[in-house]
């Protein structure tokens, strides 16, 4: 005789209610998510600002042929601009060969010593081209470690001529002199300043500001252009 298979008996489907629930569960989930991708896209929103920066003449990496543009704003008696010019740059140079000339504008922060500092930048380059002006904002953010901001002998006229060491001192004098150069300086940083850009360094790829300015982020946003 043969036995009869036990017959396996059918689950019990979830009611009406469970159903409802668990689709209400899941609606809420799913929401949920898009409001946290809305508020960090706002919140980065809120972080990035557009800024509109003259560059032409001024002191750049690159061919002046690449399709992009990252500019850099800063001042050389900032610490975290210091710290940036050494840690961050030369990767941001590397990455963004090809890619996008990086120029350096001046947003000063500290009065009138950090406007000496953007002159003796400037006449550096100037004198020397982008060669002078990278030896010299090296030398400037080197000394700005060494010192606090209120020291500020080292940023009289004659003791950053000694600094920079252009070649044509007389030259490199006369422009240091010349009140131009520092009304230049003046008008590029309230430039900055009137459109928010308010803490140094400040970046900006396709003309609006990166936060933080590492260059992972930086090199991030140029690939998305």
């Amino acid at each position: 005789m043969t036995d009869l298979p036990e017959s396996t008996p059918t689950p019990a489907r979830p009611g009406p209610v469970i159903r409802a629930l668990t689709a209400v569960a899941t609606l809420m989930l799913i929401g949920g998510v898009f409001l946290v991708v809305a508020s960090l896209d706002h919140r980065n929103a809120l972080r990035s600002r557009q800024i509109d920066v003259p560059t032409s003449g001024r002191p750049m990496l690159g061919s002046g042929n690449e399709p992009h543009t990252v500019v850099i704003y800063s001042d050389f008696r900032c610490p975290a601009c210091a710290t940036f010019h050494a840690e961050q740059l030369p990767a941001l140079q590397a990455g963004a060969q090809g890619k996008a000339n990086v120029v350096f504008v001046n947003r000063v922060l500290f009065g009138e010593p950090s406007v000496r500092a953007a002159v003796a930048a400037e006449c550096a380059y100037r004198a020397g081209g982008v060669p002078a002006y990278q030896s010299a904002a090296e030398q400037l953010y080197a000394e700005a470690r060494t010192h606090t901001r209120d020291a500020t002998a080292w940023l009289e006229p004659a003791a950053l001529r000694a600094l920079v060491g252009v070649g044509d001192m007389n030259d490199f004098s006369a422009c240091q002199a010349d009140p131009a150069v520092s009304a230049q300086i003046r008008a590029e940083s309230d430039r900055i300043a009137r459109q928010g850009g308010a803490t140094t360094p400040g970046v900006l790829v396709g003309g609006r500001t990166v936060s933080p300015p590492t260059a992972d982020r930086i090199l991030s946003a140029l690939n998305r252009l």
